[in-house]
């Protein structure tokens, strides 16, 4: 009976210590500036120059209602769910935009994809310069995620 308990204490440390990896990657609305200064930050080290970070307007979707959701992961179950959860999926978009190298946008964006946050590329464009034509303009729009309880409206 006592062996077990140990079994018992090991699993619960595991599961507590995945929640909490999960969580730390979560970007609540408190986090978007933050997050927001950072993307900065990160562009700067890899010496690029920012025209814009903005972030755009936070969407709130409720697992059992989203078409979005379902569509994603939906088992084929004619769009059933698979299990049923008491939160809602906040989608907070970041409009980016970075002129610079190539090498130097390389740069960046290797060190976004090692950011400790659950990021989302929707999309991302390459283009020349207008000004100068040995520099690339990059555009992207990401999305991070938050948790909420349903029905939540996140705003």
């Amino acid at each position: 009976m006592y062996r077990d308990l140990g079994a018992l204490e090991t699993r619960v440390v595991k599961e507590e210590t995945a929640a909490a990896e999960a969580a730390a990657q979560l970007v609540p609305q408190t986090k978007v500036h933050p997050f927001r200064n950072a993307l900065i930050d990160l562009a700067l080290q890899a010496g690029c120059k920012v025209r814009q970070v903005e972030a755009g307007t936070r969407s709130v979707h409720d697992f059992d209602k989203s078409a979005r959701i379902r569509a994603a992961i939906a088992d084929g179950q004619n769009g059933a769910l698979p299990f049923r959860t008491p939160y809602a999926l906040a989608i907070q978009p970041v409009h980016l935009t970075l002129v610079g190298g190539l090498g130097n946008l390389e740069s960046f964006l290797a060190k976004l994809s090692q950011t400790n946050g659950l990021v989302h590329t929707q999309r991302i464009t390459l283009k020349p310069d207008r000004g100068d034509p040995a520099l690339v303009e990059l555009e992207m729009m990401i999305e991070v995620f938050d948790l909420l309880p349903a029905g939540a409206s996140g705003n």
